[in-house]
């Protein structure tokens, strides 16, 4: 997946994972983010009535990756809080974006090939892009990946949250039927802290 032959699907959840895990299209975003904004369909049709602007988008995109750039300097030891906070930002504008994707029509998803293999170390980040996008990949691995979540969620309420949230997106996507709003965004609520937390605590530290 790192040929740019390939298309990926255009939504801020394939944007999200494309930038943080592969590195073809990570490196597009580090040389001109603007780039990949239009690469992943990021413009203001998409943000159109929403509770997030364009704007407001692009500029938490910005300081994820700043936090990211600062905090791989060896004058910047003291960098956990300032990554906390850019990714708590990044994933709090992507609940109502993350629950848009969940109510549109199945059709206006991409189907792609999931990866070789996929265990419980995976990344959450990786495994609901797949859980959204692929359909084989609802039927190898519809669960979340245990062990990830376990590193990342120390608290047993909010890892039962979760797990109650995949698994209802998992049982609508693979049985084709589109999630109310109110449950999109419940469910999406529930997702998107616990990816905060990963990307803060192990995507950009493995990553990047």
């Amino acid at each position: 997946m790192t040929n740019f032959d390939y298309v990926p699907p255009r939504n801020p959840l394939s944007f999200t994972y494309h930038i943080s895990l592969v590195p073809a299209y990570r490196d597009e975003m580090h040389h001109d983010i603007r780039v990949a904004f239009r690469r992943f369909g990021i413009t203001a049709d998409l943000f159109q009535g929403g509770v997030v602007t364009l704007d407001q988008f692009q500029r938490v995109s910005f300081d994820i990756e700043r936090a990211a750039y600062a905090a791989r300097s060896p004058e910047q030891p003291a960098i956990t809080k300032p990554m906390q906070h850019a990714a708590k930002a990044y994933f709090d504008a992507m609940v109502p974006l993350f629950a848009q994707l969940l109510t549109n029509p199945l059709a206006s998803r991409s189907d792609v090939a999931p990866p070789d293999r996929s265990d419980d170390s995976d990344f959450l980040l990786r495994r609901l892009f797949f859980l959204v996008h692929s359909s084989r990949a609802q039927q190898l691995w519809p669960g979340p990946p245990l062990a990830r979540l376990n590193q990342v969620l120390v608290n047993a309420n909010q890892r039962s949250d979760f797990v109650a949230a995949w698994e209802r997106v998992h049982a609508a996507l693979s049985t084709g039927r589109v999630l109310a709003p109110s449950d999109a965004t419940a469910y999406s609520g529930a997702l998107m802290p616990a990816l905060a937390l990963e990307y803060a605590d192990s995507t950009w530290p493995e990553c990047w």
